[in-house]
This record gives structure tokens, C-alpha cells and sequence, in this order.
């Protein structure tokens, strides 16, 4: 047996024997109420109720601003750490090793380490400052368009993320969000119910995807200074261009939707290998 299949088999057992699996389920609910506070953000920015950071970040910060926000936050962050775990565990599941499933492969492993820094933030913020986290991540991403090189990294980054949305499009189009779903038993309205969501939510991903994406590419190609500032800047200039605050609320609802599927599927999700 090849080491990698060998490897992947090994994953599969101690998972199965610990049933780890079931417990990652919870990662998937904390990613929902993630992206429920960041829809309520951008849903208020596209309404010109509010100047709150509309990024995973901000919601964050939201959160810790309540009452036992930090204990809150510190839910959130073992949450999402398991789901971090989920997604990179779930790229060494047994399963093809064709071109396709080493890319789909890859974008579980980005994703996973993703969602750890945000796990990461989430627990540092609980312990710290909150407000310190943004300056953090300013700081951490200006010098890069300092130089060609970090030019150069901004736009492949830029591309990555118009090609990631470009990509949820295809499974919002296609229903491929329903992968990894278990809907055996569940009722027609039910199932309409998640097609709905994931649907909307799919475009909605790749809305806000493709317009990272290119403002980290027009960042490049100008060389400013501002180029990762998070999802709040993004829809809040897209916002203030002609027509721009109905692709604000769009981009809000979409996010809003996605947090509603992940919310309502949590429970039936199942590691399915890469294909």
C-alpha cells in the first residue's frame, strides 16, 4: 500500500474509533453563527445603519463586546477549531487521488488552516484585548506591497480567491453544496429549505469571494498601501459606488444565507472523501 493511502487509512480508523467525527459536527454550527454575525454586519452596513467591522474579525469583536463575550468567544474559538480539525482531517480521508480530488484535497487543508487562525483569533481575543486583533492583522499585511514580490503574492492571492468564488458559483449552480450532507429521512420541505440556502448562500459566497479577489488584484496592479483590510472595507467601498449598496445588501443576504444552511445541516454532516 502507497504511504499516502496507507496514512489515510490510519486517519480513517482513529476517527472512527473515537468518533471524532460526530464531535467535529460542532465546528460546523460555529462556523454558521460566524457567518450569521458577519451577514448581520454587512446587512447593516448595506442599510447605512452601522460603521462596524463586517468580517469575521469584526464579528468577533462584536461578540466580545456582550455580556460574557469572552466566555462566548472562547466557545466560538473551540468551535472553530473544530471545524479548522474537520476540514484538514477530512483531506487525508481514504478516497481518490486523481488531479481533481488533490485539488479538493488542497482547498480542505487551506480551509482548515483558515478557520485555525480565526479558532486562534477567537481564543486570543477571549484572553486579550479585542480591539487589538485588527491592528494586528493591518500591520501583518501592509508591508507586503512594499516590494514586487509582495505585489506579486497580493495578485496570486487576489486570483485564488476570484478563482474560490468562481468555484462556489459552480456548486451553488450544480447543488454541490449538498455534498457531505446527510438527507436520508428528512423531509421535502426540509430538503427544499436547504437547497434554498445553499443555493443562495453559494452565490452569496462567491460574490464577496470574486470582490476580495479583485480589489487584492487592483491593489496589486496600483500598489497601495491598503490591501487586506478586511471584508468591512471591501463591501463598504463597493458601497459607496453607483448601485453599489444593492450588491452590499446582496453580498449580505447571500452571507446571511450560507449562515442559515450551515446552522440547519450541522447536524447531518458526514466526512465524505475527496472526489
Amino acid at each position: 500500500m502507497r504511504p499516502h493511502r496507507q496514512a489515510a487509512r490510519r486517519v480513517q480508523e482513529f476517527l472512527d474509533r473515537h468518533d471524532l467525527g460526530g464531535v467535529g459536527r460542532f465546528g460546523w454550527l460555529a462556523a454558521g453563527l460566524l457567518w450569521g454575525v458577519v451577514g448581520y454586519l454587512a446587512l447593516r452596513l448595506a442599510l447605512g445603519r452601522s460603521r462596524s467591522d463586517a468580517s469575521r474579525i469584526g464579528a468577533m469583536e462584536l461578540v466580545a463586546d456582550q455580556t460574557a463575550g469572552r466566555f462566548l468567544l472562547a466557545l466560538l474559538g473551540g468551535g472553530l477549531a473544530l471545524f479548522a480539525a474537520w476540514r484538514v482531517l477530512s483531506a487525508l480521508y481514504p478516497g481518490d487521488w486523481d488531479w481533481t480530488a488533490l485539488a479538493e484535497r488542497a482547498g480542505r487543508v487551506l480551509t482548515g488552516l483558515l478557520y485555525g487562525f480565526f479558532a486562534w483569533t477567537a481564543l486570543t481575543m477571549a484572553l486579550e484585548d479585542a480591539t487589538r486583533q485588527g491592528t494586528a492583522l493591518d500591520d501583518a499585511t501592509r508591508p507586503l506591497l512594499a516590494g514586487f514580490a509582495g505585489r506579486i503574492t497580493v495578485g496570486v492571492v487576489g486570483l485564488g480567491l476570484v478563482a474560490a468564488g468562481a468555484s462556489f458559483a459552480v456548486r451553488g449552480w450544480d447543488d454541490g453544496f449538498e455534498d457531505g450532507i446527510d438527507l436520508s429521512g428528512a423531509s421535502r420541505g426540509f430538503r427544499r429549505f436547504v437547497r434554498v440556502s445553499g443555493t443562495a448562500g453559494s452565490f452569496g459566497r462567491a460574490l464577496v469571494f470574486a470582490l476580495a479577489g479583485l480589489f487584492f488584484v487592483g491593489a496589486a496592479i496600483e500598489g497601495s498601501g491598503e490591501p487586506a483590510r478586511g471584508l468591512d472595507r471591501i463591501l463598504g467601498e463597493v458601497t459607496r459606488t453607483g448601485g453599489g449598496r444593492v450588491v452590499t445588501l446582496l453580498a449580505a443576504i447571500g452571507i446571511l444565507a450560507w449562515a442559515v444552511f450551515l446552522v440547519a445541516t450541522w447536524r447531518r454532516r458526514t466526512m465524505d472523501p475527496p472526489s
